[in-house]
């Protein structure tokens, strides 16, 4: 993208791209379905993530993947959905309004719908919410481990060899090497067309929002009012696991998303309208092309097995869902087959060939530790709403314990949690909590079948939506000050939202006037923001991305300072004993990495030979690097270095071995090494030819 010269246009430039994948997607929901447009909104959301994806990973597998051609596809995709012509009546769900404001007229239904104000608040609310947590964030660069090591490498790899190449992942979970990576596709697609990762730090963003549009579809589904599914949907996107989620640069928030769009897509109704088999086909292709994890999602999932059996399905149907599933999600471990004969390489599984088995993590010790594990960390629901959301799903469960034999949806809400915890406890290599946000999705939802008096429905609601803010995050000093300002920034885009809707609906002839007025407005406000802020904003990401690191890693920030500010920022870099990579690559992302192994026959993850026995998830890393450091081989491992395209090599001291073995070698060859660098974390050598 260096025709566009400025940091401003490249802005402008990455906002019209998304722009034009929200009128495409809009477009074409909007004439297939006449719901109101908070049920709408998922379907929209989740199209707008398949272009996304689609635009990443079609020039990729063609081998031409850069800016231009993310560009091209994404434009001719979103026209493509624009241009679309409806196929007969648009679909109108008897879930967008009360059944007193509906009439039936030959058959079809008539949907007068009036606005909801609560629905409608909940929602800026959760919009002015988000946006204030980005900016708070934004001078922040990537920080996360996960981020560093592979989902943003990974991207930037893709762009700069112009194919969805494996990128792997040495001295770190090789599984991360041969997982899926949709997240990687939408951390490149944001990328792109600024040339930084500016942009894809906050990528998580627009999936905390799809969770929230699609777990209100998910509750309204179950028979709950518009209004007290909204507070609980707001109350689910402002919980600690999902509002503290959103700011680190991983997946999670995605698998979520897809998995709850999912389910939601099985309501009886849904299942019935035009977009049914595409809707569940997408979510399900791309929950499956996130990441591994999915596949502890799954089985809940089959308490649906029976939904589109009850609303008669065509093979038609069945046909377009699954080929869709396979379109989206098949590449990826078909890429697997290919390599390695196993498509969930490198677990060894089912006979199949792989490096490890895995074992359950160690930290599930007791009954004790797991309830810890749920309630105590980052990523844990805190013990207030967590008790409340098991109070209400029991309750749910006894009330409603009728409905699971002939109501898949609410048999997956009301079954799906224990099951979910059950698999995560019994299996996961990894205690990570994170795995259980599919769980949690579903005991939000149950809570709203819990009560069935409106006026206490709302109260419960509210209760659990303030419990859950006031829980996300510690309230101390001036921290304190930071989150109250997150509230007050979402009452006031709550308030403006409220009042111009409001004036909508009381100058109903002006209300083509006054919607291009307010899009003028705000398109004005927008441009002279950009105009005026963005280019220091640049500046100071530029500069200060370092003094952050420091304040998270310490000496290591110096020797990523070093890479950055000294070194050629398009010579390709070696590097040793350390996974954390990102930084290095320079703030455009243009330095190539590589990794020399010095074991002795090594080129590739897949060539190291098997580990004995079962490794849970705190095992993998320490067996993968001692596996790593094993037979050494200096006269191999220089020549492979000397023909590789490296002209510096960097030397991580202590990361991951206390003893690289490419420091002896280098010691014992000082003629081949000119050291440039180095302190307590690292070295960093010339390569002399």
């Amino acid at each position: 993208m260096d025709i566009l010269l400025s940091d401003e246009l490249r802005l402008t430039y990455a906002l019209l791209l998304q722009a034009a994948i929200l009128a495409g997607a809009w477009r074409f929901v909007s004439r297939r379905l006449t719901t109101d447009w908070a049920d709408r909104a998922a379907d929209i959301l989740l199209l707008a993530l398949l272009v996304q994806y689609a635009a990443v990973t079609l020039p990729g597998l063609l081998g031409i993947l850069n800016p231009l051609t993310i560009a091209g596809t994404t434009l001719v995709l979103s026209a493509a959905l624009f241009l679309a012509p409806p196929k007969g009546v648009a679909w109108a769900s008897v879930l967008a309004c009360p059944s007193s404001s509906r009439k039936k007229d030959h058959g079809q239904t008539s949907l007068p719908m009036p606005l909801n104000y609560t629905l409608l608040a909940a929602t800026l609310f959760a919009l002015g919410y988000i946006v204030a947590i980005d900016v708070n964030q934004s001078g922040w660069p990537v920080t996360a481990n996960d981020a560093l090591t592979y989902h943003f490498p990974a991207a930037t790899h893709w762009l700069r060899t112009g194919h969805l190449s494996l990128f792997e992942t040495w001295f770190f979970n090789p599984a991360n090497t041969y997982s899926p990576l949709a997240g990687s596709t939408f951390i490149a697609w944001w990328i792109a067309p600024m040339g930084n990762d500016v942009l894809a730090r906050n990528v998580q963003s627009p999936a905390l929002l799809l969770i929230f549009f699609a777990a209100l579809r998910l509750i309204r589904a179950l028979g709950v009012r518009a209004a007290v599914a909204a507070l609980l949907a707001l109350a689910l996107l402002l919980a600690r696991p999902f509002i503290r989620q959103s700011i680190i640069e991983k997946d999670d928030l995605y698998l979520t998303a897809f998995f709850t769009c999912a389910a939601a897509a099985c309501a009886a109704d849904r299942l019935r309208d035009p977009l049914a088999p595409w809707r569940v086909g997408i979510a399900l292709g791309l929950m499956l092309a996130t990441k591994y994890t999915a596949l502890l999602a799954l089985p809940p999932l089959l308490l649906l097995i029976d939904a589109p059996v009850r609303a008669r399905w065509s093979l038609r149907r069945y046909a377009i869902a699954i080929a869709l599933i396979l379109l989206i999600a098949g590449p990826w471990y078909l890429r697997n087959v290919i390599l390695t004969h196993n498509p969930l390489y490198p677990m060894r599984t089912l006979g199949l060939p792989g490096l490890f088995a895995s074992a359950r993590s160690t930290q599930f010790a007791s009954p004790g530790s797991a309830w810890t594990l749920l309630t105590t960390r980052d990523q844990s629901l805190p013990r207030p709403p967590m008790l409340l959301v098991l109070l209400g799903a029991l309750v749910a469960l006894a009330r409603h314990f009728h409905r699971v034999r002939s109501e898949p949806l609410a048999r997956l809400c009301l079954l799906g949690p224990p099951l979910v915890l059950l698999i995560f406890v019994t299996s996961s290599p990894y205690a990570e909590v994170r795995f259980l946000y599919p769980a949690f999705v579903l005991l939000f939802a149950a809570t709203g079948l819990a009560l069935r008096k409106p006026p206490l429905q709302l109260v419960v609601a509210s209760l659990l939506l303030f419990v859950s803010w006031l829980t996300a995050f510690d309230l101390v000093g001036l921290r304190t000050q930071i989150i109250l300002g997150f509230v007050a920034t979402a009452f006031i885009v709550t308030l403006v939202g409220l009042g111009f809707a409001w004036t909508l609906s009381r100058f109903p002839t002006r209300r083509r006037t006054l919607i291009a007025s307010g899009a003028s407005l705000a398109i004005m406000a927008l441009a002279a923001s950009i105009y005026v802020a963005w280019p220091a904003y640049m500046k100071s990401c530029r500069e200060l991305a370092i003094v952050c690191y420091r304040t998270q890693y310490g000496p290591a920030a110096d020797a990523w300072r070093f890479v950055r500010d000294e070194l050629p920022p398009t010579e390709t870099l070696a590097y040793a004993n350390t996974f954390l990579i990102h930084p290095m690559e320079g703030f455009e992302n243009r330095r190539p990495m590589v990794y020399i192994p010095t074991r002795r026959g090594i080129t590739h993850l897949r060539d190291l030979p098997p580990f004995p026995g079962h490794l849970a998830g705190e095992q993998i890393v320490p067996a993968l690097a001692a596996a790593l450091t094993a037979d050494t081989g200096g006269a191999g491992w220089l020549q492979h270095l000397a023909e590789s395209r490296a002209t510096h090599l960097i030397v991580f001291h202590h990361d991951v071995t206390p003893n690289p073995p490419e420091l002896a070698i280098i010691q014992s060859h000082p003629d081949r090494f000119e050291r440039l660098f180095q302190n307590d974390a690292a070295s960093v050598f010339r390569l002399r030819r």
